[in-house]
Parts: C-alpha cells; structure tokens; sequence
C-alpha cells in the first residue's frame, strides 16, 4: 500500500468547518451523484486544506492564494472543464493524504477526473497552464497509487502540452506578471523532475527536450508568501489601471 500522510488532527487544519454550498462535495457548477461517502469529521474544504498542508509543502506546482480565491469565486476560473478537472485532483491527492487503508474517496474524484476526459475529450485541443498542472498531479497520483502506467501516460501528455505552451522557454519579452512567469517555472521543473525520476525508476526514455532546447530559469527560492505578496501587489496595480 502507498505511504499516506497520517497526521490527522493537527492544529493547521480546521476539520470542523461548514462545506461550501451545495453540499460537501459541491464542484463548482457540475454534479457527480455516485461520489462515495466522506471520511467521518471530513469536508471538501479538508481535502484541500490536507492538500496544502500535506502535499504542497514538497510539490508547490499551485499558488495556494490563487486556488483557493478560484475555488471561492473571488477570481475567475480556469474555462470549460480545466477548472473541475485541477479541482477533483487536488481533492483526489488530499483525501488521500489523510485517508486510511480502507478509505475510498480519492478513487472517487480520481473517476470524476475520468468521467470529465470521456465526456469532453475537446479539453485537449487547448490548452493551458492549470491542464499542465492537473496532469502533473495526476501523473503523481496515480503512480502513488499503483498505477505506474497510468501515471506515466499522464505525464507524457503534461510534458507535450507544456512544450507546446512554451513552458520550456523563459520569453524575457514577454509582458506577464511575476507570478505568472514563476508558476510556468514550477510547472516545468516539476514535470523535469517528476519526467527524469520516472525514467530512472521504470528504465523507460525521458520524455523532454535536450538542455540546449530548455531555458527556462530555475523557481525562486523564496517563502510562499513572498509570492502572495507579488499576487496581491499585481492585482493593486490591475485595480489602479482602471
């Protein structure tokens, strides 16, 4: 069985609170009627919570301010079906991380991920930063999970579409903000990462470009929330243009 973060209680996550509206496990704007009961003293909000605090400290590949105004619909979303595919992968992740042997929650908005790629497979004629993401989440997931195969194929259409968006390239011309320019970073190390230990572990070829292909700058090492600190800093100058 796969190693599951087990501190469960801890004084960072709030277990007690009330789910969004619609339910607990409201999607934002779609239904999934066969999702499986929570876990006992569990919310939608703890799966992302765990997500947070479990997760991200070691794979930061979303700007948890971000995120978490999407999901509150204080900022627009991801369009078409981005948004609840990244969302159903960070709660799959996090109630796996606070899940136990017999748990089956994360399986389930894992089948929500599935069901959204049958129904629309159109999601992949476009796409764009929060699908890479996903898809390295993904990819994780499902090689934590036992599912080498599968996970490898997630990360193989994560290393393409992000070649295609240009995430291997630093574009110094390009007129984008801060934090746009160090979320593309995160994500293309992360698939480099996640690419190159992959191949090492399954003696399968590495899927990315040669180095004199890749010049992407290395992610700042700074705290996270130096990085709400340039998110809020953008949206003030946004705010004061108009």
């Amino acid at each position: 069985m796969p190693l599951r973060a087990l501190l469960i209680g801890t004084a960072e996550m709030d277990f007690s609170r009330d789910p969004p509206l619609g339910g607990p496990f409201n999607t934002g704007g779609f239904e999934a009627p066969y999702l499986a009961p929570p876990l006992s003293g569990f919310s939608q909000q703890s799966f992302i919570d765990a997500y947070f605090l479990y997760y991200h400290s070691s794979y930061p590949f979303i700007h948890e301010a971000t995120f978490r105004a999407q999901y509150s619909g204080v900022l627009p979303r991801p369009k078409g079906k981005t948004w609840p595919i990244l969302l159903n992968s960070v709660l799959a992740i996090g109630s796996w991380c606070v899940g136990d042997d017999d748990s089956t929650i994360d399986r389930t908005y894992y089948q929500e991920v599935n069901s959204l790629w049958q129904d629309d497979a159109s999601v992949f004629e476009a796409g764009n930063l929060a699908l890479v993401q996903a898809l390295l989440l993904l990819s994780n997931y499902t090689q934590k999970t036992n599912k080498p195969n599968t996970g490898w194929n997630y990360l193989g259409l994560a290393v393409r579409m992000a070649l295609s968006l240009g995430l291997h390239k630093e574009f110094p011309d390009w007129n984008i903000s801060p934090l746009q320019r160090e979320m593309r970073r995160r994500a293309w190390w992360g698939l480099y990462i996640f690419d190159s230990g992959a191949s090492i572990t399954f003696g399968r070829p590495i899927l990315l470009p040669e180095a004199s292909i890749m010049d992407t700058n290395h992610v700042l090492n700074i705290h996270e929330e130096v990085s709400y600190i340039i998110k809020f800093k953008v949206m003030f100058d946004v705010l004061h243009r108009i």
